[in-house]
């Protein structure tokens, strides 16, 4: 909470000064976002990966204003609404757990085959310092996020010996809003039953955020995002311009209460991980200024 307190301080002390600075300038711009979450892979017990990161697509838009101390160099403030995440995609020996009306679990042991994106929405604050060289312009400073939104989809496939037709999800996460899972709530009618070794488990056809957890402390994603910006533009005429923008995170944006391994398991809950993920996102702009 204190360094939320802090970045939300610097946020409303950048905006007082732009508000009462004079002779601003003005622009929007919008584009789109190319994003991949930075973080430790999981490896088997031969030190394979398990998992890949790609990055997938999003977008931004915003309004923002300048303050020039010369034609050539000076600062800008910005307010965006972005999307960031990306594509994770695990395929290789796993565990999984299946929890029965009683609230027991059922190990499951063989192969996972999943596909998951995630779309984080933040509310981002850019602040930059910038200098102008004839057309080109480049920029440096930090960011702050402020996550509102938070989903995923995707699927998964199980299969081992004695399910040889594998068994299908369908992910469908909403990290604010889904709750954790509660086995003795469940009825069968909403979830696939599977019998492994005469014991039955259920699995939903529709997967919820924290299905593979039974307690929620926090939601799977923290509410901050912080790290370093830099940019190069290049301006068409004196207000259009079009431009690239680097995003790297600084801080882990995952609740570690949720880093679990598929891999293994610690007695019959799964194993912790505790990794680190952090944003780092390439902005495609198209812009004006004025």
């Amino acid at each position: 909470m204190k360094i939320k307190s802090i970045l939300l301080t610097l946020i409303a002390s950048a905006s007082f000064f732009f508000a009462s600075a004079q002779g601003l300038s003005y622009g929007f711009k919008v584009g789109l976002n190319f994003s991949q979450l930075k973080g430790d892979l999981e490896n088997d017990a031969a030190g394979m990966s398990l998992e890949s990161m790609s990055s997938s697509t999003g977008f931004h838009i915003g309004a923002g204003v300048i303050y020039k101390f010369t034609d050539r160099f000076g600062v800008k403030g910005d307010f965006l609404f972005t999307q960031k995440g990306g594509k994770q995609s695990f395929d290789g020996e796993a565990v999984q757990l299946f929890y029965n009306s009683t609230g027991d679990a059922a190990v499951f042991q063989g192969n996972r085959t999943s596909f998951l994106r995630t779309t984080n929405s933040y509310l981002e604050f850019p602040i930059t310092a910038y200098g102008r060289f004839g057309k080109f312009e480049i920029s440096g400073g930090m960011y702050v996020g402020i996550l509102v939104s938070s989903k995923a989809v995707g699927n998964v496939t199980f299969t081992n010996d004695e399910m040889p037709g594998g068994l299908d999800g369908e992910f469908e996460y909403s990290y604010f809003k889904d709750d954790p899972s509660e086995p003795t709530s469940w009825e069968p009618v909403d979830y696939n039953v599977v019998s492994l070794n005469g014991t039955a488990g259920f699995y939903p056809e529709t997967v919820g955020g924290y299905y593979d957890h039974l307690n929620k402390d926090g939601n799977f994603f923290k509410g901050i995002d912080f790290g370093l910006n830099a940019g190069l533009a290049y301006f068409v005429n004196k207000g259009l311009f079009i431009g690239m923008n680097l995003n790297y995170g600084l801080v882990d944006v995952t609740n570690n209460n949720f880093d679990i391994s598929y891999s293994e398991l610690d007695g019959t809950t799964y194993k912790s991980r505790s990794d680190s993920d952090r944003n780092f996102t390439l902005q495609a702009s198209v812009g004006f200024s004025f």
